[in-house]
């Protein structure tokens, strides 16, 4: 393995390099790295290889032709994917740019490299090419080895900081992906025709393989587990692609790949489409019409989607649990990385409180104490010290139950009354905390409770107390509600216990998992959730008008089972299926049922735990939490967490606004008028995601570009820039939103002597636009139904400008309150139309604190003391001006959704998104503060109206994202990403957002 031949690769001496500069504790930074410095093949190249033939004047490669990058990209970018790679999801997850290809861009300004640097090359082995060469074997793409790919990387490394601990402190805030790599060095010879045994006695150099990839990656987590035992102060991962990528391959229609998962999607014909002469990209090569449906791409590589099931196969990083009695008689089941002590059927309550009152459990006598007293054994082995399980604890998540309910299900099947059993919840809460509270005395600094679900809607209960009077059914979803009243009542109890432990305990968090609201979404709209056959029938059982028959349960002759589980919530009257579980998982880890709520960005440092021990978190708190958990505990896990399903949620997103939304209509609509650019056309615009102005007011990407993304599609094209015979497509989405737009027309302002020097557009501009480029859509009335449909339509922020431009012409407060009422009747008119034409799902944005802007800050500078929020600094009276606005609005959506039942009109709170922001900066990375201007002309807010950003003399911060705001009307793309983050997997939106089952980034 670590052989130091000239001729061999040894991964030891590469990690060894890259360990003896890089961290020794991965750092959080608005996410949990700065940059990502990335090496290895076509699974990574995100265009070195494409730019090293250009440079050569060779041939380009077919992955340089369409249809290559047309999911997401539009056009060939050199990835050898239909869209973005493993890498590209990672980058986005930690709100990063995608990572740009060092061939590409290392004659430009090293500047675009600060955030990442990709050196992988498409065809390039671990091993070097004399290697190869020697043995008759040749690379027809390239000769760049990872030994090439790190003495780039060395070359570069100087130029990216000015001292060797300047460079420390880059790699210690870097996450370095190595690989994959050494495929090719299996690829080539395989290809070239050499036998297995050929291969086999030189593939030891890359990493003591012996010819099959379980092998090859069963040495190299040897290897790598060595390498971490040598440097203790570094975090290796190993990034299981085989086991992620077997799971679609053994269930490929589970995983939405309708056309199986062997056939290729884009190739030259054959058992497989895949002809090494027809190679796709190369004629007469053809494509399926729907790459999502395919796992493979072109053969060698994989799609869009499939990248993205394996990206998201890692995101904990963690084996599933094993239980605890499988393992631990002298087993080499590790619990290294988390045990399951969850038994079916078990207790809060110790079997003996129940038999002293004349119930028995037949399944088991094990309690939450007995799982408890299992533990406490345990623990001594897997750690060498008190403080060693101190600190295993504080790296573990604690996931303690869901437990209860069977304290309370055996007193019901044996016909006790609800009068008595209410008389054990008391006791069941007390020995839950009995459990939380010697537990934190042990070290645990994270646990997460889960409540109970409502049994109310059990097929198990409806038929128990089947026959139950009318009235007490919920005639929305035909659950029992005194039994989901019940069900409350002890959720309610133990959120109490929990808040009170939380307060005893404030250097500890305690999560509460609301699972019977995560799980009563499911029984409200069960069809939404695509569970057409109902959320009250059992998948299997013995008959019934449930299907629930306690004599002839699942699995025992004569039941029976349908062959779609996923189609129904209940699996077999007492527990759900995996369809249902997964989305009760995305409700806690992506919705707001969980209290505090769950921020996803999961670092694995010690110096994050001690960083939230010192920054507690109340019970309740609504801010997101950041768990560095490198552990899983579970202490009762009677329903299991699984992989997450995906499969489309909007094929589209229209979208309608001013310059909190614009992608680049204002910009084009200048040109077009031969008028001079407006100042966001002109750098620094855009510096910080795009390098370079697209038109967007911001130094990067905006609320909507982050929902494009979150769902799995293109950044939207602007309407004006495409709308001229050019190819961009809306298919996938387009842009009306202007800059400076506002939702009343033009003339109402002129007649009141506010005059819009930057446009004339209004809301009614862009609803024509839509209506007038709609047909083109689609071939008929029904498809524009159907589109509209299947697309989320973003109507706005809009109406701030109807505020903005009389506030900056000097209107009073008295007058502009009176334009209020018809904004807020034109949004709503909008809105209306849209829905007659077949809109279904609405997002309409309310109005940000205007208080807290730079410009307005700077404007009415000088105001009484009293109106300012000593907190915040913000100017009170305006902010409440904004909710005055916002009040009004979400008055007008109730009423239209009460006329619109079959439509969903979510109100996003961009406001109380935004002002979690100026309340707490410096808790979301904004060290700069809230209140000044990244970019502007100078004053007490940098915000000058006469030397706006762009123009100079203005000048602009080197770390936009230590702002907040922008150029003292926007905000900068890290506040932005704050904003989107707060609606999508935060509690500002009404009603809130269940991550649909979404193509994700």
């Amino acid at each position: 393995m670590a052989s130091s031949s000239p001729t061999k690769f040894s991964w030891r001496t590469l990690f060894s390099k890259i360990i003896l500069i890089t961290s020794t504790l991965i750092q959080y930074s608005n996410g949990c790295f700065t940059s990502i410095i990335s090496f290895g093949d076509s699974l990574a190249d995100t265009g070195n290889l494409l730019h090293l033939l250009d440079q050569s004047n060779k041939t380009p490669p077919n992955f340089a032709f369409p249809p290559y990058g047309e999911t997401y990209f539009d056009s060939p970018t050199g990835r050898c994917s239909d869209g973005r790679l493993i890498i590209d999801f990672i980058a986005q997850y930690y709100g990063l740019p995608f990572v740009p290809p060092y061939i590409g861009g290392r004659n430009a300004s090293n500047r675009s490299f600060l955030k990442g640097v990709n050196f992988a090359v498409a065809g390039a082995t671990a091993l070097d090419v004399e290697f190869f060469e020697e043995r008759g074997v040749h690379n027809a793409w390239t000769n760049v080895s990872l030994r090439v790919q790190l003495g780039l990387f060395k070359q570069l490394l100087p130029s990216l900081c000015q001292t060797s601990s300047d460079c420390k402190e880059l790699l210690q805030n870097s996450l370095v992906l190595l690989g994959e790599i050494g495929g090719n060095d299996y690829n080539n010879p395989f290809f070239a025709g050499e036998s297995i045994e050929h291969i086999q006695s030189y593939v030891s150099p890359v990493i003591s393989a012996i010819g099959s990839a379980t092998s090859h990656n069963e040495q190299l987590q040897i290897e790598l587990n060595q390498i971490q035992q040598l440097n203790p102060d570094a975090t290796i991962i190993y990034a299981d692609y085989y086991h992620a990528a077997m799971q679609f391959y053994r269930s490929p229609k589970e995983f939405g790949f309708a056309m199986g998962a062997l056939t290729v999607c884009c190739g030259g014909g054959g058992s497989y489409n895949y002809n090494p002469l027809v190679e796709c990209g190369r004629q007469p090569s053809t494509v399926g019409n729907d790459p999502a449906g395919y796992a493979s791409w072109d053969g060698l590589h994989l799609t869009e989607a499939a990248y993205r099931w394996i990206f998201r196969a890692q995101y904990f990083g963690l084996p599933f649990l094993p239980p605890y009695i499988g393992g631990k008689n002298g087993s080499d089941i590790s619990f290294g990385k988390g045990v399951n002590f969850a038994v079916a059927g078990a207790t809060a309550l110790d079997a003996a409180f129940f038999e002293e009152r004349g119930v028995y459990n037949p399944l088991t006598n094990v309690s939450l104490g007995t799982q408890l007293g299992w533990f406490k054994k345990v623990l001594p082995s897997l750690c060498q010290s008190s403080s060693d399980c101190r600190e295993l604890l504080q790296s573990s998540l604690i996931l303690l139950g869901e437990i209860g309910g069977n304290d309370y299900n055996y007193p019901f099947f044996a016909g006790q009354s609800i009068e008595e059993i209410q008389q054990y919840v008391s006791p069941v809460i007390g020995t839950i905390a009995s459990v939380i509270k010697e537990l934190i005395e042990l070290g645990a600094v994270t646990l997460m409770v889960p409540g109970n679900l409502p049994i109310g809607c059990s097929s198990s209960y409806l038929t128990l107390f089947k026959g139950s009077n009318k009235e007490e059914y919920d005639p929305e979803t035909g659950c029992l509600t005194w039994l989901n009243k019940f069900a409350e009542y002890h959720n309610e109890l133990l959120r109490n216990e929990l808040n009170l432990i939380q307060h005893l305990n404030p250097h500890a968090t305690i999560i509460y998992a609301d699972y019977y609201n995560a799980a009563m979404q499911l029984y409200r709209s069960p069809k939404k959730f695509g569970f057409t056959r109902g959320a009250l029938s059992a998948c299997c059982g013995g008959g019934g008008s449930y299907n629930y028959n306690p004599s002839v349960q699942c699995g025992i002759p004569p039941s029976t089972v349908s062959g779609e589980p996923s189609l129904y919530v209940n699996w077999d009257g007492l527990h759900l299926t995996e369809a249902a579980y997964r989305w009760i998982f995305r409700g806690l880890f992506e919705g707001p049922y969980t209290i505090p709520q769950i921020n996803n960005t999961l670092c694995g440092s010690r110096a994050q735990i001690a960083g939230d021990m010192s920054n507690p978190i109340s019970m309740a708190s609504s801010s997101p939490t950041t768990f560095p958990w490198k552990t899983l505990l579970s202490l009762v896990l009677i329903f299991s967490s699984v992989p997450i399903h995906t499969k489309g949620c909007f094929t589209s997103i229209i979208s309608f606004g001013d310059s909190l939304t614009d992608t680049g209509n204002l910009v084009h609509l200048s040109a077009q008028s031969n008028k001079p650019p407006p100042n966001f056309g002109l750098p620094p615009y855009g510096e910080t995601y795009f390098h370079g102005p697209t038109g967007r007011s911001s130094d990067g990407r905006l609320i909507v570009d982050f929902i494009a993304q979150y769902f799995g599609l293109p950044f939207l094209p602007p309407f004006i820039g495409g709308k001229n015979g050019s190819d961009i497509s809306f298919c996938k989405g387009v842009n009306f939103a202007v800059a400076g737009a506002t939702a009343l027309e033009a003339a109402f302002f002129e007649e009141r002597g506010v005059y819009n020097r930057l446009t004339n557009v209004s809301l009614g501009t862009q609803l024509g636009w839509f209506k007038k480029v709609l047909p083109s859509l689609s071939q008929s009335s029904s498809d524009c139904r159907e589109l509209l449909q299947s697309s989320l339509i973003l109507l706005g922020e809009i109406g701030g400008n109807d505020y903005n431009h009389p506030f900056f012409a000097g209107q009073s407060i008295e007058e502009i309150q009176q334009y209020v009422s018809p904004v807020i009747g034109t949004i709503a008119s909008v809105i209306k139309e849209l829905i007659e034409l077949g809109a279904v799902t609405l997002m309409v944005p309310g109005n940000l604190p205007i208080g807290c802007s730079s410009s307005y800050l700077t404007l009415f500078k000088g105001s009484n003391k009293e109106e300012y929020d000593p907190e915040t600094g913000c100017l009170t009276w305006l902010n409440k001006f904004a909710e005055y606005h916002n009040e009004l609005l979400r008055n007008e959506l109730n009423l239209i959704q009460q006329l619109n039942p079959h439509a969903t009109i979510i109100y996003a709170d961009y406001y109380n998104a935004a002002m979690q922001l100026y309340h707490s900066p410096k808790k979301f990375g904004f060290t700069r503060g809230a209140l000044n201007a990244c970019c502007g002309g100078g004053g007490s807010y940098n915000y000058n109206p006469s030397v706006l950003c762009g123009i100079p003399p203005s000048t602009v911060s080197a770390e936009p994202s230590l702002y907040v705001n922008w150029d003292g009307l926007h905000l900068t793309e890290a506040a932005y990403r704050w904003i989107f983050r707060g609606l999508f997997e935060g509690p500002y939106t009404i009603p809130h957002i269940i991550p649909c089952v979404a193509q994700e980034h």
